[in-house]
Protein backbone atom coordinates (compact mmCIF):
# COMPACT_ATOMS: atom_id res chain seq x y z
CA UNK A 1 0.00 0.00 0.00
CA UNK A 2 3.12 2.44 0.83
CA UNK A 3 4.68 1.81 -2.48
CA UNK A 4 1.21 2.09 -4.64
CA UNK A 5 0.94 5.59 -2.46
CA UNK A 6 4.61 6.46 -3.48
CA UNK A 7 3.90 6.14 -6.98
CA UNK A 8 0.57 7.52 -7.62
CA UNK A 9 2.36 10.60 -5.84
CA UNK A 10 4.78 10.85 -8.24
CA UNK A 11 1.90 10.72 -10.56
CA UNK A 12 0.83 13.71 -8.74
CA UNK A 13 3.86 15.08 -8.56
CA UNK A 14 5.02 15.23 -12.65
CA UNK A 15 1.67 15.95 -13.86
CA UNK A 16 2.23 18.99 -11.73
CA UNK A 17 5.43 19.56 -12.65
CA UNK A 18 5.40 18.72 -16.35
CA UNK A 19 2.00 19.58 -17.10
CA UNK A 20 -0.88 17.12 -19.13
CA UNK A 21 1.25 13.72 -20.09
CA UNK A 22 1.02 10.79 -22.17
CA UNK A 23 0.45 7.25 -20.13
CA UNK A 24 3.70 6.40 -22.18
CA UNK A 25 5.53 9.75 -21.11
CA UNK A 26 4.47 9.06 -17.55
CA UNK A 27 6.01 5.60 -17.65
CA UNK A 28 9.27 6.71 -19.23
CA UNK A 29 9.75 9.04 -16.47
CA UNK A 30 8.23 6.76 -13.09
CA UNK A 31 9.95 3.76 -14.84
CA UNK A 32 7.09 1.23 -14.35
CA UNK A 33 5.28 -0.61 -17.49
CA UNK A 34 2.24 1.45 -19.20
CA UNK A 35 -0.26 -1.22 -17.86
CA UNK A 36 0.98 -0.02 -14.23
CA UNK A 37 0.71 3.97 -14.63
CA UNK A 38 -2.94 3.05 -16.17
CA UNK A 39 -3.91 1.00 -12.71
CA UNK A 40 -2.83 3.89 -10.56
CA UNK A 41 -4.31 6.53 -13.27
CA UNK A 42 -7.40 4.66 -12.50
CA UNK A 43 -7.48 4.78 -8.60
CA UNK A 44 -6.30 8.59 -8.82
CA UNK A 45 -9.66 9.44 -11.44
CA UNK A 46 -11.71 7.16 -9.48
CA UNK A 47 -10.47 9.95 -6.43
CA UNK A 48 -10.92 12.74 -8.83
CA UNK A 49 -7.12 14.06 -8.77
CA UNK A 50 -6.39 13.10 -12.28
CA UNK A 51 -8.76 13.41 -15.80
CA UNK A 52 -8.52 12.35 -19.28
CA UNK A 53 -8.71 14.32 -22.56
CA UNK A 54 -8.56 12.63 -25.84
CA UNK A 55 -6.89 14.61 -28.64
CA UNK A 56 -6.63 13.95 -32.30
CA UNK A 57 -2.35 13.80 -33.75
CA UNK A 58 -1.50 15.05 -36.54
CA UNK A 59 -2.45 11.85 -38.49
CA UNK A 60 -5.66 11.60 -36.99
CA UNK A 61 -4.86 9.27 -34.27
CA UNK A 62 -6.18 10.08 -31.02
CA UNK A 63 -3.74 10.31 -28.11
CA UNK A 64 -4.94 10.04 -24.93
CA UNK A 65 -4.02 12.93 -22.39
CA UNK A 66 -3.75 13.03 -18.12
CA UNK A 67 -4.07 16.03 -16.14
CA UNK A 68 -4.63 17.07 -12.65
CA UNK A 69 -8.25 18.24 -11.56
CA UNK A 70 -8.65 20.96 -9.39
CA UNK A 71 -9.40 18.83 -6.15
CA UNK A 72 -5.46 17.44 -6.67
CA UNK A 73 -4.66 20.79 -5.47
CA UNK A 74 -5.10 20.15 -2.01
CA UNK A 75 -2.27 16.98 -2.11
CA UNK A 76 0.38 19.74 -2.22
CA UNK A 77 1.32 22.38 0.46
CA UNK A 78 -0.98 25.66 1.43
CA UNK A 79 0.71 27.98 3.36
CA UNK A 80 -1.92 28.51 6.47
CA UNK A 81 -4.77 28.30 3.88
CA UNK A 82 -7.99 29.08 6.24
CA UNK A 83 -5.91 30.69 9.03
CA UNK A 84 -4.67 33.10 5.78
CA UNK A 85 -8.01 33.46 4.23
CA UNK A 86 -9.68 34.13 7.81
CA UNK A 87 -7.53 37.15 8.85
CA UNK A 88 -7.46 38.41 5.30
CA UNK A 89 -11.45 39.04 5.89
CA UNK A 90 -10.77 40.08 9.11
CA UNK A 91 -8.53 42.63 7.89
CA UNK A 92 -10.94 43.80 5.19
CA UNK A 93 -13.50 44.22 7.45
CA UNK A 94 -11.49 46.46 9.85
CA UNK A 95 -9.31 48.53 7.78
CA UNK A 96 -10.76 48.00 4.19
CA UNK A 97 -8.74 47.31 1.39
CA UNK A 98 -5.56 49.92 2.47
CA UNK A 99 -5.19 47.70 5.12
CA UNK A 100 -4.87 44.59 2.66
CA UNK A 101 -2.58 46.40 0.56
CA UNK A 102 -0.45 47.49 3.39
CA UNK A 103 -0.74 43.78 4.47
CA UNK A 104 0.65 42.44 1.06
CA UNK A 105 3.26 45.15 1.31
CA UNK A 106 4.84 43.93 4.51
CA UNK A 107 5.08 40.15 2.96
CA UNK A 108 6.20 41.83 0.16
CA UNK A 109 9.18 43.47 2.37
CA UNK A 110 9.78 40.43 4.27
CA UNK A 111 10.01 38.43 1.05
CA UNK A 112 12.22 40.79 -0.24
CA UNK A 113 14.80 41.27 2.40
CA UNK A 114 15.17 37.14 2.53
CA UNK A 115 15.60 36.94 -1.34
CA UNK A 116 18.10 39.75 -1.48
CA UNK A 117 20.56 38.49 1.10
CA UNK A 118 20.78 35.07 -0.54
CA UNK A 119 21.18 36.80 -4.23
CA UNK A 120 23.94 39.31 -3.59
CA UNK A 121 26.75 36.76 -4.19
CA UNK A 122 25.13 35.77 -7.84
CA UNK A 123 27.61 37.03 -10.26
CA UNK A 124 24.66 37.20 -13.42
CA UNK A 125 20.91 37.51 -14.53
CA UNK A 126 21.05 33.54 -15.06
CA UNK A 127 22.30 32.62 -11.93
CA UNK A 128 20.38 34.82 -10.28
CA UNK A 129 17.23 33.38 -11.43
CA UNK A 130 17.91 30.04 -11.19
CA UNK A 131 18.96 30.58 -7.48
CA UNK A 132 15.67 32.28 -6.62
CA UNK A 133 13.98 29.53 -8.15
CA UNK A 134 15.48 27.41 -5.08
CA UNK A 135 14.52 29.68 -2.68
CA UNK A 136 10.66 30.03 -4.22
CA UNK A 137 10.74 25.77 -3.99
CA UNK A 138 11.77 26.28 -0.61
CA UNK A 139 9.28 28.31 0.06
CA UNK A 140 6.75 25.79 -1.43
CA UNK A 141 6.18 27.48 -5.34
CA UNK A 142 8.05 23.96 -6.62
CA UNK A 143 9.93 26.39 -8.90
CA UNK A 144 12.29 26.13 -11.84
CA UNK A 145 14.62 28.05 -14.00
CA UNK A 146 15.08 27.46 -17.76
CA UNK A 147 17.51 29.96 -20.68
CA UNK A 148 15.18 30.27 -23.44
CA UNK A 149 16.44 32.18 -26.65
CA UNK A 150 18.51 34.43 -24.65
CA UNK A 151 16.00 35.19 -22.19
CA UNK A 152 15.44 33.57 -18.51
CA UNK A 153 12.18 31.89 -17.18
CA UNK A 154 11.02 31.31 -14.11
CA UNK A 155 8.13 28.76 -13.85
CA UNK A 156 6.37 28.19 -10.68
CA UNK A 157 3.97 24.89 -10.88
CA UNK A 158 2.73 25.47 -7.43
CA UNK A 159 1.19 28.89 -5.14
CA UNK A 160 1.29 27.74 -1.99
CA UNK A 161 -1.03 31.03 -0.92
CA UNK A 162 -3.25 30.24 -3.72
CA UNK A 163 -6.67 30.54 -1.34
CA UNK A 164 -5.33 34.23 0.25
CA UNK A 165 -4.71 35.13 -3.56
CA UNK A 166 -7.77 34.46 -4.55
CA UNK A 167 -9.27 36.52 -1.60
CA UNK A 168 -6.80 39.41 -2.01
CA UNK A 169 -5.82 39.50 -5.77
CA UNK A 170 -3.28 42.35 -4.54
CA UNK A 171 -0.83 39.62 -3.71
CA UNK A 172 -0.25 38.45 -7.00
CA UNK A 173 0.25 41.96 -7.90
CA UNK A 174 3.04 42.61 -5.22
CA UNK A 175 4.90 39.14 -6.20
CA UNK A 176 4.85 40.45 -9.67
CA UNK A 177 6.67 43.97 -7.72
CA UNK A 178 8.49 41.75 -5.91
CA UNK A 179 10.43 40.28 -8.89
CA UNK A 180 10.60 42.94 -10.56
CA UNK A 181 12.04 45.19 -7.20
CA UNK A 182 14.82 42.46 -6.81
CA UNK A 183 16.39 42.43 -10.22
CA UNK A 184 16.17 46.24 -10.60
CA UNK A 185 15.81 48.61 -13.10
CA UNK A 186 18.83 46.70 -15.71
CA UNK A 187 16.07 43.75 -15.94
CA UNK A 188 12.37 43.29 -17.48
CA UNK A 189 10.31 41.27 -15.76
CA UNK A 190 6.95 40.04 -17.43
CA UNK A 191 4.28 37.72 -16.18
CA UNK A 192 3.51 35.58 -19.08
CA UNK A 193 1.09 33.03 -16.92
CA UNK A 194 -0.76 32.97 -14.12
CA UNK A 195 -2.73 30.68 -12.13
CA UNK A 196 -5.38 32.94 -11.34
CA UNK A 197 -6.20 33.92 -14.52
CA UNK A 198 -6.66 29.85 -15.61
CA UNK A 199 -3.33 28.87 -16.80
CA UNK A 200 -2.47 25.97 -14.70
CA UNK A 201 1.03 27.65 -13.35
CA UNK A 202 2.58 31.23 -13.15
CA UNK A 203 5.55 31.99 -15.67
CA UNK A 204 7.80 34.81 -15.57
CA UNK A 205 9.83 36.03 -18.70
CA UNK A 206 13.11 37.79 -17.50
CA UNK A 207 15.68 39.40 -19.55
CA UNK A 208 17.95 41.92 -19.32
CA UNK A 209 16.98 45.23 -20.79
CA UNK A 210 18.50 46.25 -23.97
CA UNK A 211 21.26 43.91 -23.97
CA UNK A 212 21.23 39.76 -24.50
CA UNK A 213 20.69 37.44 -21.56
CA UNK A 214 24.63 36.27 -20.39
Amino acid sequence: MRQQRATQDKILYLLKMRGPLMVKDMATEIGITHMGIRQHLSILHQARLVQSETLRGAKGRPAEIWQLTTKAWSRFPNTHTQLSVELLQGINEMFGEEGVQRLALRHNRRLFDKYREQLDGEKNLGEAVEKLAELRTEDGYMAECNAVNGHFELTENHCPILDAAREAPVYCQSELDLLRTLFGEDAEVERVEHILEGDRRCRYVIQKKDSEAS
